[in-house]
């Protein structure tokens, strides 16, 4: 991925008193949760301040895992930051979940640092989908009512529906990732599909391989790989359509576009 930094934010209410307002108990649940994300621990400081409250950092060679506790509210805001995306912190975090006996948690995630990739390495302006596009549709003119059935929108939204499927399939071929779409466009792609002679030599013809479709369901891992996708989408290609990729993709893309520092 073409970003610097992937901070996972979690919010932890109803936690207990003594065991988050205890810098030694606070540091060795962090020491730990880092042992079990896989995570290189560089060293640690924790401080207990008056009359309550602990803050404190551990630097990873992955970057780091910070933490402020709030005992008088029962309330630890978590921050989570790695060089990349391919560390599961979910096990880490619901680790901590238990040792502070958190009644409720919440969590977000945010990429850091976007690095635009070069122009010169891959196409990815609309005027290659908007024109890949015109080309399936006059070879299926019934594609678009077909997807204006399936994606329950009106039939004049088709081709921009169509044309964000397009970008998808761009994406797992550019990538060579497994990618999950949204709704809109997973039924949008599933149109296509069924045009099956045409779909097949589109698919040869512009990504040199067939590119299939493997129904998982809403486990884990297809959340992830949505996920994925979102980030990929914003990497390449720029601001997703909320209407066609969700209010997830929409906070995504707001969240890459706030800077880091601040000024007064």
């Amino acid at each position: 991925m073409s970003a610097l930094g992937y901070q996972t934010l979690i919010e932890l209410h109803g936690c207990n008193f003594e065991k988050i307002n205890n810098s030694s108990l606070v540091e060795k649940t962090l020491l730990e949760s880092a042992k079990i994300a896989k995570l290189t621990v560089v060293n640690s400081t924790l401080h207990n301040f008056s009359p309550i409250g602990v803050s404190g950092v551990l630097v990873i060679e992955e970057s780091h895992i910070a933490i402020h506790t709030w005992p008088e509210h029962n309330y630890v805001a978590l921050d989570f930051f790695t060089c990349n995306d391919s560390y599961n912190l979910k096990e880490a975090i619901a680790y901590i979940k238990i040792q502070f006996e958190a009644k409720t948690s919440s969590q977000k995630e945010v990429i850091r640092g976007f690095l635009k990739p070069e122009k010169s390495k891959y196409n990815f302006k609309v005027e290659k989908y908007n024109s890949w596009a015109e080309e399936i549709i006059e070879e299926n003119p019934i594609i678009e009512e077909k997807i204006a059935n399936s994606c329950q929108i009106d039939q004049k939204e088709s081709k921009s529906c169509l044309i964000e499927a397009l970008k998808y399939l761009d994406l797992v071929s550019f990538t060579k990732q497994r990618l999950t779409p949204s709704v809109l466009v997973d039924n949008a792609w599933h149109e296509f599909i069924l045009c099956s002679v045409s779909y097949e030599k589109f698919c040869n013809e512009k990504f040199g391989r067939f590119i299939h479709h493997h129904p998982g369901g809403r486990t884990t891992e297809t959340k992830n790989n949505f996920k994925k996708t979102i980030k990929h989408y914003i990497l390449n290609i720029g601001e997703p359509i909320e209407k066609y990729w969700g209010k997830f993709a929409k906070q995504e893309w707001d969240a890459s576009q706030c800077g880091s520092c601040m000024s007064n």
